[in-house]
């Protein structure tokens, strides 16, 4: 599956196969039309095998950039999975969100980068030498989640009765967001396919944890400003 922003579409009946056929279609509809505000932005995953085993403290990382450009990931393959997880070397993941800058470059440019990035987060990755690099690119595959975007981001459900629609763009209830939440959303666009038609099993779709209780109060917070602004002249105009 390719990254997020991904769309999915679930037929159930006959639709026009022409494909100027279903853009007529679809330009008469507003919400798809609203879509095209939405923008996209470059990923860049990369995989580098390194010549030891580094201890690396968590499993799964959450990064910001080291040069404003990009937000970042980095994933111990050694503990996420099993066919790694006797390896004498390290093996790491790091994904490049709003990757644009690094796009252009050479694999060997981008690997220094990522080990660089690395070794300000794990000191032992600065006596760790690369043997073998994988480094993929995905021009315009993300969603570019703006300040104001989610006025055009669409529903699940659409005002066609039988096109369903899931991404990370859709609207959901879940809360999870990237790969995740294309996955759910999909899970959602599948039920809908089991009312509509009247047969088959739902998927069973796993609820998030809980916010954490500062995370909760942030959220009543927005959403009691966005109440109390909604009633001022002119509000449209905020974000």
């Amino acid at each position: 599956m390719r990254h997020t922003g991904q769309m999915q579409l679930f037929w159930l009946l006959e639709f026009p196969r022409s494909r100027n056929s279903l853009r007529i279609a679809l330009n008469t509809r507003e919400e798809f039309l609203k879509v095209l505000n939405l923008a996209a932005s470059d990923l860049v995953s990369t995989k580098l095998w390194l010549d030891k085993k580094i201890k690396i403290p968590f499993a799964r990382n959450v990064c910001s950039s080291f040069d404003d450009s990009s937000g970042w990931t980095f994933f111990n393959l050694n503990k996420l999975f099993d066919e790694h997880r006797n390896s004498p070397v390290t093996i790491v993941q790091a994904n490049f969100y709003h990757g644009n800058e690094l796009v252009p470059l050479k694999d060997e440019y981008i690997a220094t980068k990522v080990m660089s990035y690395l070794s300000k987060c794990v000191k032992d990755f600065e006596a760790a030498r690369v043997t073998n690099v994988e480094i993929a690119k995905f021009p315009k595959s993300l969603t570019h989640f703006f300040p104001g975007s989610y006025k055009y981001m669409m529903r699940g459900s659409t005002s066609f009765p039988n096109l369903f629609m899931a991404g990370d763009w859709i609207i959901s209830r879940h809360g999870s967001w990237s790969q995740e939440k294309s996955y759910v959303t999909g899970l959602e666009g599948a039920n809908r396919v089991v009312d509509f038609l009247g047969e088959g099993n739902y998927a069973k779709i796993i609820p998030l944890e809980e916010d954490e209780p500062h995370i909760q109060a942030l959220r009543n917070l927005n959403r009691n400003f966005k109440e109390l602004s909604s009633q001022f002249p002119l509000s449209n105009y905020f974000l």
